[in-house]
């Protein structure tokens, strides 16, 4: 069997930053059981002192989606890929109950739930080249991954169901543009980068960077005034905690901050 996900931790001073590499490169990274299945394994494996992921890929395309040849091979198409998508999602749901940043470098084509998995990250760096495609109507099929939840959200629901509709793809000047990537770089360079950002978020106050991703994640459904509350909460909450202490007396006195220090006196936010 060929091995289709891959993790590599770097542990530093902070805590981990976890690679979740996607390495079946031959075959365009797409998803069938053996990768679900791996990738919940990869999930499970993460270290608890995890301060960030990155999300990379092998090769030229970060992921082309489902394997459409297992699809058309099931005895029961449906049933397939309705557990394959159930068996991706519980992946996904994972990853994004550890209120973490996940940094993703996308190159070549990201397809169906491959674009759904460069959606995943809350900084997306995609390599010039870069195209994107929904490709979910093109062959009969809805969207899966939280494709239809995150799309929207980044680009405005008038133009995530031109994509949807039309399967026009998108290049990285203009997923920049409506703000579904954060970086463009040259080709070859996502992965570095990807790489370089997510040690640089780990060398920073890990409870506070927690906290601010899931007022983020939350912020997404709650009212202004609950959210104005929720933020008072939290940065008062950080303000009196370890951390911010630090930052505070390194801001007026000139220093560099050095979290590393505090650290293990953080209690961090539930």
């Amino acid at each position: 069997m060929t091995n289709r996900v891959r993790i590599n931790p770097d542990r530093g001073p902070l805590g981990t930053v976890t690679e979740i590499e996607l390495v079946n490169a031959g075959g365009g990274n797409t998803i069938d059981f053996d990768f679900t299945d791996e990738l919940w394994d990869a999930v499970g494996s993460i270290d608890p002192n995890t301060t960030c992921i990155a999300l990379t890929a092998e090769g030229k395309n970060f992921c082309l989606g489902g394997d459409l040849s297992a699809f058309s091979a099931a005895a029961d198409p449906g049933e397939y890929v309705s557990e394959l998508a159930d068996r991706l999602h519980r992946s996904i749901r994972a990853i994004r109950a550890l209120h973490v940043p996940i940094v993703v470098g996308v190159q070549g084509w990201a397809a169906g739930a491959g674009m759904s998995l460069a959606m995943l990250g809350d900084i997306c760096v995609a390599e010039t080249s870069t195209k994107f495609r929904t490709a979910y109507g093109a062959v009969g099929l809805t969207p899966d991954g939280g494709l239809s939840w995150a799309l929207p959200r980044a680009v405005g629901r008038a133009v995530a169901l031109d994509l949807f509709l039309t399967q026009r793809s998108m290049d990285a000047d203009e997923a920049h543009r409506l703000g579904a990537v954060s970086r463009i770089v040259d080709d070859g360079r996502a992965r570095d980068l990807v790489r370089e950002l997510a040690g640089g978020i780990s060398s920073g106050p890990r409870a506070a960077i927690r906290a601010t991703t899931m007022l983020v994640d939350e912020g997404v459904n709650a009212s202004f005034s609950n959210h104005l509350d929720a933020e008072a909460a939290s940065i008062g909450w950080a303000a009196g905690g370890a951390e911010g202490r630090e930052g505070v007396d390194a801001f007026l006195n000139r220093r560099r901050p050095n979290f590393a220090s505090v650290d293990s006196a953080v209690a961090e936010r539930n």
